[in-house]
This record gives structure tokens, C-alpha cells and sequence, in this order.
């Protein structure tokens, strides 16, 4: 017995150390060689690499004293031991070889990444076609108006036409310059647009190509197309509890829907379908998030009728009756501060509003009649700061939550007495995020910065929620929504920065802020100058898109200290006595945000 027992004791302790590796394996991507007191890292790039661009950023550490070769070429070595730069890439396969030396001691490692060749021009003859540019390469659904766009990359200087079979015969294809198509020969590209065809079969768009030899060359298209039906329209309901849709396949976000709201589908392409919301009005998601319905299933044409509102410690909400649900957006405007939300598929039925007796946070309520199908809400607000809103049906009355304002303290309090704040330390766990050359890594400095940020303001007497205080994995999501269980009034967003793989690691560096929801610009910009203060470069006050600042429901605004690539920021970052200052001039950036509003009333 004694014996099993150690054979099961050895099993397990296997299976742990197994477990670790692959832990460690994660958590330390580079390479590390030593040689008594002289060590060669190797943070990236990582060894198999496979890149697209003509050279790659380096970076890695030894002895601060040591020299350095990479590629041949002797490097700076910075007092942390890091060094940093760009290496030339051929197409194909390369081998790059770091070298340090101290004193007697020399330690060399080599890294091997391949580039993918750039695509090279087709011969003129014989005549050839490139099979893998072919396009459509995935089925297209559209209707009848759409154009439909072809195209493929085949012998230069010759003679291209498409035909749609039962609608278009011998359609002539134009030859990009090669400007226009990253600086390739022979792209040929069609255009169509499609008439209405109720007896149209799903078929390959089928192409010829004459070169100038004399040759001519018939193939297909590996995707077909399907023209839907004009009469019927097609509907989908969508199938998640979040829903995106885009101006474009790619573009901007036009607007969020939760599930259960019906669409007419117009198009489609691969994964991409294409919505239309109202005349004039289209947009874009991707099919995972959609239920087909049957064909013949309607759309709904929504009534809207009076408006009632409440209110709560933290929220007014304005209850709008509908006679069905339908696609909304919101849009928050500033100066004056106003909320919209349009209704598509909706028309105005009886027309009243009661407004709530002990609150002024509603100025006025507006709607108008956009078009026939379009139904325009406009709440214009006594807020001089909004602080959150948000928008959902409750069976098929739609709900407008308006947060309300704050009540600051007096002084000689501090501002921030009292608020409900959440702080969150970006990546965490198996969530590296940036990796600097001496191999610090961006999810504990920002947790670490993340709790001096916490802790001053509970000095201060706010009420502060951190979504992490460990190395702990964490999605998006759970953070964001750990922040509104605790009703959380303001999200500081902690992070810092790095540069793409083809970038150079010291040109860049800095400070910068980000917002997205026009009610976040005023607080980012205000915390943004006290960065700048402690000697940080200049990045940026930015508006862009996060998942996580897109928010809508709290005052949201990101981060970003500086650029763990960058040598100089790192040593920065490496240094407690720095985090302690970056700490508090976040701090002093939200209360001097919060000074500007209490001095306006």
C-alpha cells in the first residue's frame, strides 16, 4: 500500500509540474540564455513567427553593461539592460542572430521568422489567371438595385468580361493601375447592378480573360450568387443578447440591439449580412448574431404612443408605449445636452408626456416624424455633465434610463466623496497585454498602478469597486459588469501601451486618454494634462472605439500611462516611486474634472 500510494503521489506531482509548464509556457514567451553572471533575453520577436511586413521589431535584455549585436549591427544597451529595434526583412525565411558580450563571456541566440513573399505580377504570356483572386470567393445574396462588384488578378495588359446568366452577357472589366491595386498588374475589376428577376437560379458568375497572346481563358467564380426575391421580403430576428450593427461591413458602429428585434435582410456575402433599417437607411452584422424566419415573415410597424416617467435615487426612466418592438438608435449629443433615440419602422399614434414632479433633470421631450418609417425622440436635459444612459424594451415598451447627477460634496470635502467608482486593471492572468524588453509585463504594472489609483480615492471617500486585485483572467464583460452591480457612477479604465510588430520601439512613447461616448470627452481631457505633467510624452486625447469605454450607462475613460515598448517608458514604469505619481495625477485629473462642475453651479 505504501508503495501505490507513492506511484499515485508521483502521478500527481507529474501532472502538476505538466500543468506548470504550460503555465509558464504562457506567461514567459522569450528566450533566455546565461553564461555565469552574463544572461541573453529574447522578448520578441517570438521564434516561428510568420509576418507580413518588411521588417520586424526587436526587443530583449542582458547585463547593462554588456554589448550587443543584432543582425550585425552593434545596439544601444539602456541602463535597465533593454535594447530595443527594427530589423530588415527578406521574403521568406530568416534567421536573426543576437549576440552579448561582457568581458571573456559572449552569449548568441537565433530567432527564426519567415515574411510571406509579396505577391508577384502574372507573366503577360502565356495567358493565367490566379484562382485565389477570384471574387466572389463566398456566396452573395442581393436584391435587385444592388451592383454587384467582381474582380481577379490574371495576365496584364488584356481583355476581361463576366456574364450573369439569365440577366447580363459579356460585361466588360476595366484593369486597375497598379496605384490602385497596391501596386500589382493585371487586377481586372467589374461592376453591375442587378435588375429585379423573380426566376433567377443561384449560380457562378463565370468570367473570360484574352491575353495578349491570342489566348482567352473561361473559369467561375468559387462563391455564387443568389438574387433575392423583390416581393417577399426576407426576415431575421436577431439572436443574441447584444447586437452590432455597422455602417459598413467594417465601419463605424451605427448602433447596438438586444435580442429579439426582427430585421429585413437585403443582402448577404459570406458571414456578412446587410440590414435595411428605413429608406436610405442600411447597415451591416454578421450572421451568427441572426436568426433566419421563414419566408413570408412580416415586419413589424410599430405605434408609439404617450410617454411616462419615474424616478429613482440614481436614474430617471422614461417609459415609452409602443405597439411593437422595433430597431432603435441612441445618440448623445453635447452643448446643448440632449439624448435622441430614432425608431425604425415606427410612426407617431396619440402624443402626450407626463414629466416627474421631484426632478429636473428633463429640460424638455420633443419627437418628430423623420419619415414615414422613421420616428425621432429628443429628450433635451438641465445636465450640464450627463453621466449615463442607457435604452431596452420591456415587452414592448421601450425604456430610456437617464442617470442623474451626482450629488458633490461641499468643501472643504473632497469631490470625489461619496461617488461610486469602479477601477479596473487592464489583461490580468493568462492576458499578458504589452511585454517589454526586459520582459516586465503590462498586466501587473497596471494592477499595480490600478490599486494607488483605488486606494487614494477611498482616501478620499469614494466608494470604490476594483475588478481585479489579483492576477486573475477576466473578460470585457465581467469587468464592465462588476461595475454595474456595484451601481458603479464613473470606470476608470487602467492600462498602458505598445506599438505593432513592424513599428519602431523608440520613436514611440508617451501618454494618452481615450473616450468614446461624447459624454466622456470632458473627463479624459481633464486627466490627459496631468499625465503630460510627469515628463511624459504627448499621445494623444483620443475618441475611439473599445468595447469596454463604448458603454453607455456610466461616465467611462481610458488610460493608457505609456509605452511598456519603449525603453525609456519601461524603466519608468519598472519604478514604484513613478507608478505612485501616475497613480495620484489620475486622481488629480478626475478632480479637477469634477471642480469644474461643481464650480459651474
Amino acid at each position: 500500500m505504501p508503495h501505490r500510494i507513492a506511484r499515485f503521489s508521483f502521478c500527481i506531482l507529474a501532472i502538476i509540474m505538466s500543468l506548470m509548464t504550460v503555465v509558464e509556457a504562457q506567461e514567459l514567451r522569450w528566450r533566455e540564455k546565461f553564461a555565469d553572471s552574463l544572461f541573453l533575453r529574447i522578448v520578441s520577436p517570438t521564434d516561428g513567427d510568420t509576418l507580413e511586413s518588411s521588417r520586424v521589431r526587436f526587443a530583449g535584455s542582458t547585463d547593462s553593461a554588456a554589448q550587443v549585436m543584432v543582425a550585425g549591427q552593434r545596439r544601444r544597451v539602456y541602463p535597465s539592460g533593454a535594447f530595443v529595434g527594427l530589423v530588415s526583412l527578406i521574403p521568406g525565411d530568416n534567421a536573426i542572430v543576437f549576440a552579448a558580450r561582457l568581458r571573456d563571456n559572449v552569449l548568441t541566440d537565433t530567432i527564426r521568422v519567415f515574411r510571406r513573399p509579396p505577391i508577384m505580377p502574372m507573366p503577360a504570356a502565356p495567358t493565367a489567371v490566379d484562382p485565389a483572386s477570384i471574387e466572389p470567393k463566398r456566396d452573395v445574396s442581393l436584391s435587385a438595385g444592388d451592383e454587384i462588384r467582381v474582380k481577379f488578378r490574371g495576365s496584364p495588359g488584356g481583355r476581361a468580361t463576366f456574364e450573369i446568366k439569365k440577366i447580363a452577357k459579356n460585361i466588360p472589366m476595366v484593369e486597375l493601375r497598379p496605384e490602385e491595386a497596391g501596386g500589382v498588374t493585371g487586377v481586372y475589376e467589374g461592376i453591375y447592378k442587378l435588375p429585379a428577376r423573380d426566376d433567377y437560379e443561384p449560380q457562378k458568375i463565370r468570367f473570360k480573360l484574352r491575353g495578349r497572346d491570342g489566348d482567352e481563358i473561361k473559369f467561375e467564380s468559387g462563391g455564387r450568387l443568389t438574387l433575392l426575391p423583390s416581393g417577399v421580403p426576407l426576415v431575421a430576428v436577431t439572436s443574441d443578447t447584444n447586437n452590432i450593427l455597422r455602417v459598413a461591413p467594417a465601419g463605424a458602429i451605427l448602433t447596438e440591439l438586444p435580442m429579439g428585434i426582427k430585421l429585413r435582410v437585403v443582402g448577404r456575402q459570406g458571414d456578412i449580412v446587410r440590414i435595411r433599417l428605413a429608406d436610405g437607411v442600411e447597415a451591416y452584422t454578421n450572421l451568427a448574431n441572426l436568426q433566419m424566419l421563414p419566408i413570408g415573415s412580416t415586419l413589424p410597424v410599430a405605434r408609439v404612443g404617450g410617454i411616462s416617467t419615474s424616478v429613482s435615487p440614481d436614474w430617471v426612466r422614461l417609459r415609452i408605449t409602443m405597439s411593437e418592438r422595433v430597431p432603435f438608435k441612441i445618440e448623445q449629443m453635447l452643448y446643448p445636452q440632449a439624448l435622441e433615440v430614432t425608431f425604425y419602422g415606427a410612426a407617431q399614434g396619440s402624443e402626450w408626456t407626463t414629466y416627474p414632479l421631484n426632478d429636473s433633470t428633463l429640460k424638455i421631450v420633443r419627437w418628430r416624424q423623420e419619415a414615414t418609417d422613421r420616428y425621432v425622440l429628443r429628450v433635451e436635459l438641465n445636465q450640464r455633465q450627463q453621466w449615463g444612459y442607457s435604452g431596452e424594451y420591456n415587452a414592448t415598451n421601450f425604456i430610456l434610463s437617464i442617470r442623474r447627477e451626482p450629488q458633490l460634496a461641499l468643501a472643504p470635502a473632497s469631490l470625489v466623496q461619496g461617488l461610486r467608482i469602479a477601477i479596473d486593471a487592464g489583461h490580468g492572468g493568462t492576458e499578458l497585454g504589452a511585454i517589454g524588453a526586459t520582459g516586465l509585463m503590462e498586466k501587473d504594472v497596471n494592477l499595480k498602478y490600478a490599486m494607488r489609483v483605488a486606494s487614494l480615492l477611498e482616501e478620499r471617500g469614494a466608494i470604490v469597486t476594483r475588478t481585479r486585485t489579483m492576477d486573475t483572467t477576466m473578460t470585457l464583460r465581467s469587468r464592465v459588469q462588476k461595475a454595474r452591480a456595484a451601481n458603479g457612477q464613473l470606470f476608470v479604465w487602467l492600462h498602458n501601451n505598445s506599438i505593432a510588430a513592424s513599428s519602431d520601439p523608440e520613436a514611440t512613447r508617451g501618454a494618452s486618454t481615450y473616450y468614446t461616448v461624447p459624454q466622456g470627452v470632458e473627463i479624459s481631457r481633464a486627466v490627459y494634462p496631468h499625465l503630460l505633467n510627469l515628463g511624459l510624452a504627448p499621445f494623444g486625447h483620443v475618441a475611439s472605439t473599445y468595447y469596454v469605454t463604448r458603454q453607455t450607462d456610466m461616465l467611462i475613460f481610458l488610460v493608457e500611462g505609456a509605452f511598456v515598448s519603449n525603453p525609456e517608458d519601461e524603466m519608468l514604469l519598472m519604478d514604484e516611486a513613478f507608478l505612485d505619481k501616475l497613480a495620484a495625477a489620475v486622481v488629480e485629473g478626475v478632480e479637477e474634472f469634477l471642480e469644474g462642475l461643481r464650480a459651474a453651479k
